[in-house]
């Protein structure tokens, strides 16, 4: 962008900021940078959770019983064992696992569609 008309931009849409120095906006741009990397890692646990949700899933299954399974008796226990084992933070990563009997309902479902492919 050509100089004058970021000056231009910067002092009518911005004033509040005209009198703040470069360091300011170092600060800022670093604040913005640890933000990304955090969503980077929330992103990662998704991940971690959608891997387990599938896992669940196949579990219950293999069992042949009701989708609700996961949701009634086994989130409950892992919430349980791992709150007593790993304490209250894990025990919030594992309430994550998307299990509702419609997800596992389509996570079965995927795992047919590439079987048969």
């Amino acid at each position: 962008m050509i100089p004058s008309k970021l000056k231009r931009h910067f002092s009518t849409k911005h004033p509040h900021l005209v009198d703040k120095n470069a360091s300011y906006f170092q600060r800022l741009l670093k604040s913005e940078t640890r933000q990304s990397e955090k969503m980077t890692k929330i992103v990662t646990i998704s991940d971690k959770t959608q891997e387990a949700s599938y896992l669940l899933g196949d579990l219950v299954a293999k069992q042949m019983e009701p989708h609700t399974m996961a949701e009634k008796l086994i989130l409950p226990a892992c919430c349980e064992t791992v709150k007593v084992l790993f304490g209250q933070e894990t025990e919030k990563e594992i309430l994550k696992i998307p299990i509702s009997d419609n997800t596992i309902s389509r996570r079965t479902e995927h795992k047919s569609e590439d079987i048969e492919e």
